[in-house]
């Protein structure tokens, strides 16, 4: 009975804590942020890819074309517009995953003060 008691207090003294609370408030919501921030790059992505092919078999489908894939325009534009926005889902998904460390960091950190905690 006296473990569970002074479980809940620590328990009580960690939510209490201003400091812990607003950390994980913060990290509770800014994941969703960058989760739909995410996918706007997805669909950037693929919106790019599905153009890139349908320049590719408009090209096919014209005989009189001798202009050679590498050499258009559209293609040069597209190559560059894919690898500037994979360079921005690979930067969100770099922070998706630093939060996802904060967020397993901060439970160990209250975990340890939690065991520390001695009530005076």
């Amino acid at each position: 009975m006296a473990a569970a008691n002074l479980a809940s207090r620590q328990s009580l003294h960690t939510e209490e804590e201003p400091y812990n609370r607003a950390h994980r408030r913060s990290i509770d919501f800014l994941r969703p942020q960058v989760d739909a921030t995410t996918g706007i790059p997805t669909e950037q992505i693929q919106v790019l890819c599905d153009l890139q092919s349908g320049l590719v078999s408009r090209l096919e489908n014209d005989s009189a074309s001798v202009i050679a894939e590498d050499e258009r325009v559209e293609d040069r534009v597209i190559k560059q517009c894919l690898a500037s926005v994979e360079g921005k889902l690979t930067a969100f998904q770099g922070l998706r995953s630093q939060l996802d460390d904060l967020k397993i960091w901060v439970r160990v950190s209250v975990s340890v003060r939690q065991s520390t905690y001695h009530p005076h």
